[in-house]
C-alpha cells in the first residue's frame, strides 16, 4: 500500500484489460484458422463452363433488347444528375408549382443529404434543390443559417 501500491494497482488493471482483450482476440483468431484448416481444397476454376458464359456483346444485345439506353436524353423525364442538377419535375409540372427545397450539401457526399432525396426521388415529389457548404468545406450561407441556426444539413423547406 502507500503511494507506491496505488500507481501498481492500475498498472495491474490495465495489463489485466489487456491481457483479457489479447486472450479473445487470440481465441477469435484461433477459431479462425481452424475453420479454415476444415474447410475442402479448392481447385483452380476450369474452363468447363466457358461455352455457357455470355461475351460482352452478347450482353450488350440484351441490354438493347430491353430497352436500356446508355445517355438517354436530356429532355427525358429520366435524365436528372442529383449532385448537380438544382430542379427535379415530375410529372409535367412547372417550375413555379414546385413547393419543397432540398438544402444539401454542395460535395454531394453526406449520407442523410443523399437519403433525403432519394426519399423524394421514390414519391416523385418535385423539389429545388440549394447548395450549402459543409462546416469542413468553409463557411455556410447567411439564407440558410436562418433557416437552421445549428448549420445542420439536410433541410427540406416546404411551402415557399
Amino acid at each position: 500500500p502507500g503511494p507506491v501500491g496505488a500507481p501498481f494497482g492500475v498498472l495491474y488493471g490495465v495489463l489485466f484489460t489487456y491481457r483479457s482483450l489479447f486472450e479473445r482476440c487470440l481465441l477469435v483468431l484461433t477459431a479462425l484458422v481452424t475453420w479454415l484448416s476444415l474447410q475442402p481444397e479448392r481447385s483452380a476454376p476450369s474452363d468447363a463452363g466457358a461455352e455457357a458464359c455470355k461475351t460482352w456483346q452478347d450482353l450488350e444485345n440484351d441490354l438493347v433488347a430491353l430497352g436500356y439506353q446508355e445517355h438517354p436524353s436530356p429532355a427525358s423525364d429520366s435524365y436528372f444528375n442529383p449532385s448537380r442538377d438544382s430542379l427535379r419535375l415530375f410529372d409535367g409540372e412547372r417550375e413555379e408549382d414546385v413547393r419543397v427545397t432540398l438544402w444539401r450539401d454542395s460535395a454531394s457526399w453526406c449520407p442523410y443529404c443523399m437519403k433525403t432525396q432519394l426519399f423524394l426521388e421514390e414519391r416523385r415529389v418535385s423539389y429545388r434543390v440549394s447548395w450549402v457548404n459543409m462546416a469542413c468545406y468553409g463557411d455556410k450561407r447567411s439564407d440558410f443559417l436562418r433557416l437552421s441556426s445549428r448549420g445542420l444539413l439536410p433541410v427540406a423547406e416546404i411551402g415557399r
